[in-house]
């Protein structure tokens, strides 16, 4: 029968310790990297949906430009442009004035 203080058992004891902690440490930086890589599904799945918002917008925005050029240009002619761009140019210098002053 082996002491209870025998070296090799007090090694034996540590590995044993040694080999717990790292254990704990390993499973650690595996629930670690499992909520990351959670959260960058999570990321990757929001960027989809908006980019496909984003598409979305584009198109509904282009559609509307496409129908006012039509509208403009069939109604009004070339002066409806230059009347729209002063018009525009107008709330820009308003909204510099008013960010400005």
């Amino acid at each position: 029968m082996s002491n209870r203080y025998d070296p090799t058992d007090r090694l034996l004891d540590q590995n044993d310790e040694s080999l717990s902690n790292l254990t704990s440490k390993v499973s650690t930086l595996k629930h670690i990297s499992m909520d990351i890589y959670d959260g960058v599904q999570e990321d990757h799945r929001r960027l989809d949906d908006i980019s496909t918002t984003f598409t979305s917008a584009r198109t509904e925005v282009m559609a509307s430009a496409r129908r006012l050029h039509t509208t403009l240009t069939v109604r009004y002619g070339r002066n409806a442009w230059k009347i729209v761009g002063c018009l525009v140019g107008v709330v820009v210098v308003w909204l510099v004035w008013r960010r400005w002053s």
